[in-house]
């Protein structure tokens, strides 16, 4: 199934916001994903954590407990609660423009 056109460019590395062709040529990365949107391509101490991390387990279903699954959700639960809340953010966001008009602000 041809879902999508054929890649325009193809990148064989990042770093930080940047991505790099095989050619060498840098782009400014707006479209990453989403743990790069906060992190940056290649941050050392992303890299250093996964590297240590690979070293036990990479992914377990949700279905499953880990011992480190506790201490994640703790401080994941920690970080949320300091978080800044928006002080004049809608309720929800659209996701298309379709579904705009049936979205209340």
């Amino acid at each position: 199934m041809h879902t999508y056109p054929p890649p325009p460019v193809t990148f064989v590395r990042g770093e930080g916001s940047y991505l790099f062709d095989a050619d060498g040529k840098r782009y400014l990365d707006f479209l990453s994903g989403l743990a790069v949107t906060s992190l940056g391509h290649a941050h050392p101490a992303v890299r250093a954590a996964l590297h240590e991390q690979a070293g036990t387990l990479l992914h377990v279903s949700n279905l499953f407990g880990t011992t480190v699954g506790p201490a994640v959700a703790g401080a994941a639960s920690s970080s949320a609660t300091r978080a800044p809340r928006p002080t004049s953010a809608p309720s929800s966001w659209p996701a298309s423009g379709r579904d705009r008009a049936a979205t209340r602000w």
